[in-house]
């Protein structure tokens, strides 16, 4: 486990890739499992609140099961949770002309109807939260149902913490988010986006020195992919303490060559996008 401030989060929230893709899985999480998306008191006071935006996006059947359960019910172990149609579909889940199941609630917010997302719990899928004594644990959890999405985040290259992005910042904040992103507590290293590492000719487990324009700071370690696309420039480990979020560095390789190698030989130098450490089109 890693300690990011008093949260402990499993290394495969790290080290896993996953990307939700519906066309392979048509929200089977919306069907499959023992119960309801689990809730908050206050997320069910939220439900209560803009039931009415929602309901036009519900079927007839789960606005019947509504009208009997409540917007809100217990499952076995005691928790809040969402009510279910005879024990299968979520009463928030609705279907496409397509047969895939989308989220009532969140389609609600998409259409700028409630400031709501939907339950944290969605959200943050796959990542659950456990409350221990002195923290909060956060897992992955592999489901079956999820093997597209796997297959989708090895083909992009994203690992479950970039994936589940807008969640954690929205429970957790911006700054708890970033710290994780770098990993103070993890083994050292600084994550590119592989776009940024073709343009230079770099590769994966190749030494480097980072350059911080900001405070002077000099360091050496060693690549590792990042989320192709994203201008990612991310130092992790010991090396994240050297640096701050918006700091400008220097990402230098070195080779070896001979003299006249050296003096025929041209550096490859790539300035991306100053706002977006993308590349420029």
């Amino acid at each position: 486990m890693i300690l990011v401030g008093s949260k402990l989060l499993s290394e495969e929230i790290f080290d896993k890739q996953f990307a939700c893709d519906l066309n392979a899985c048509k929200g089977a999480c919306c069907v499959e499992g023992e119960g309801g998306a689990p809730l908050t008191e206050e997320e069910c006071t939220i439900l209560d609140e803009i039931f009415a935006e929602v309901k036009p996006y519900l079927s007839e059947e789960s606005l019947n099961v509504i009208s009997k359960k409540g917007f809100f019910t217990f499952g076995s172990d005691g928790g809040l949770e969402t009510p279910l149609i005879d024990g299968g579909v979520c009463v928030y889940a609705t279907k496409s002309e397509n047969g895939t199941l989308h989220c009532g609630i969140e389609q609600a917010h998409r259409d700028g109807k409630t400031e709501w997302k939907k339950p944290i719990s969605c959200h943050l899928y796959p990542i659950r939260i456990k409350k221990l004594v002195d923290f909060i644990a956060l897992n992955y959890h592999k489901w079956s149902i999820c093997e597209g999405a796997r297959i989708c985040g090895a083909s992009k290259e994203i690992s479950v913490l970039e994936f589940c992005r807008e969640a954690p910042v929205r429970r957790f904040g911006l700054e708890w988010y970033e710290e994780a992103l770098a990993d103070l507590n993890y083994i050292g290293s600084i994550s590119l986006d592989p776009d940024l590492m073709d343009a230079a000719g770099m590769v994966e487990g190749e030494k480097v020195q980072i350059v911080n324009i900001n405070n002077g700071e000099r360091i050496e370690t060693y690549i590792i992919k990042g989320e192709r696309g994203s201008g990612q420039v991310c130092l992790n480990g010991p090396a994240a303490r050297r640096c701050q979020p918006g700091d400008v560095v220097i990402v230098i390789a070195y080779g070896q060559m001979t003299i006249q190698e050296a003096k025929n030989f041209t550096p490859t130098v790539v300035f991306p996008d100053t706002e977006t450490n993308k590349l420029s089109k």
